[in-house]
């Protein structure tokens, strides 16, 4: 499953320039200089909350890092509760008005 994720912000990271690109690994990079064609073909943003315990600790969630492993088991109800704080906690972090083009402002 990691290898499909991987495969795919690769692929994307390809064919958009992004601002939030990550760095896929030592040989590829972040693809920040290259792309598939001359130009950006979509727009591709992607914001990861780590669930690792200094990951949570520099978003102010220290209270949460003694159970970070459990945290990554999606399919438990108990965590939704958490999970929702370290996404809203990771985006004040993460997410910039400037990520996103004029086209994403439907108030103009």
């Amino acid at each position: 499953m990691d290898d499909a994720s991987w495969l795919n912000q690769l692929l994307l990271q390809y064919l958009a320039a992004s601002p939030t690109a990550t760095v896929i690994d030592n040989e590829v990079g972040s693809l920040e200089d290259d792309l598939l064609g001359d130009r950006p073909t979509l727009t591709y943003l992607r914001y990861n909350a780590r669930l690792e315990h200094q990951a949570l600790r520099e978003l102010g969630l220290s209270a949460l890092a003694s159970r970070a492993e459990q945290l990554r088991d999606m399919s438990r109800p108990a965590n939704r509760q958490d999970l929702n704080l370290i996404g809203e906690m990771a985006a004040q972090q993460a997410v910039a008005s400037s990520h996103f083009p004029s086209e994403f402002n439907i108030r103009t």
